[in-house]
């Protein structure tokens, strides 16, 4: 967690003001024409997005094999006191 603590008065004295993430959270601020600020990504990362899908189908797909696999094994019970 980051602190900044330009503003706040402290019992110590200002050589105990913590402003290590000063910087990091001045930069993660898009601001608009305005000076609305919006937080979070503003454009898609097509990497992130590929795995994404890649993990989404593959884990659909496993899902659907093991389903498939006790679907057979059920099906293929065995009588052992004949």
């Amino acid at each position: 967690a980051g602190k900044c603590e330009t503003y706040m008065a402290n019992a110590r004295g200002s050589d105990y003001i913590n402003e290590n993430a000063c910087t990091y959270m001045e930069g993660i601020k898009v601001t608009t024409k305005n000076n609305i600020i919006i937080g979070g990504a503003t454009t898609s990362n097509k990497v992130a997005s590929a795995f994404i899908g890649i993990f989404s189908v593959s884990f659909v797909l496993l899902g659907s094999y093991v389903y498939y696999l006790k679907t057979k094994l059920d099906r293929g019970s065995i009588n052992l006191t004949d």
